[in-house]
Parts: structure tokens; sequence; C-alpha cells
């Protein structure tokens, strides 16, 4: 799968960090998935929601968002046809 991200996507993800920034790490998680949401493969929203969900203790979820973010992209090579 392509990662795909959506040119509006990007100041979400500022305004995600921005969040987490000043402690509000839970506002970033809800902004992250709704860009996830749009863009599903995202590979940048899911680490960094993965890295939101760390942040927070959530270490199920952040695995889970991790194992469909950037390594999940390349782990499996496309096949042809």
């Amino acid at each position: 799968m392509k990662p795909t991200r959506s040119a509006a996507a990007q100041p979400q993800l500022d305004a995600a960090w921005e969040h987490v920034s000043e402690g509000n790490v839970q506002a970033a998680i809800d902004l992250l998935t709704d860009v996830i949401e749009a863009t599903p493969g995202d590979a940048t929203a899911l680490a960094h929601r993965g890295r939101a969900h760390r942040l927070r203790g959530r270490w199920r979820q952040a695995i889970a968002d991790f194992d469909r973010g950037p390594r999940a992209q390349h782990r499996d090579p496309p096949r042809p046809g």
C-alpha cells in the first residue's frame, strides 16, 4: 500500500503537535484520528498518533498505529500484476 496524504493534512499534523507541546495529548490524538479517517494510508499521521498514544501510556494503541504506519508500509513489497 502506497502512503497517501492530503495536502490539507499538514496543517492538522502541525496543530496536533502544537497540542502535544501544550500538554493536551488527547486533543492531538483526536485531531490525528480525524486525519487518519480522511486518509487511512497516511503513515505520518499514524506514526504521530502512535507517539501520542505512547505519551499517554496507551501501549497497545501505540503499537497498533506503529504496525500500520511507516514501517508497515515497507514490510510487504507490492506484488506484481
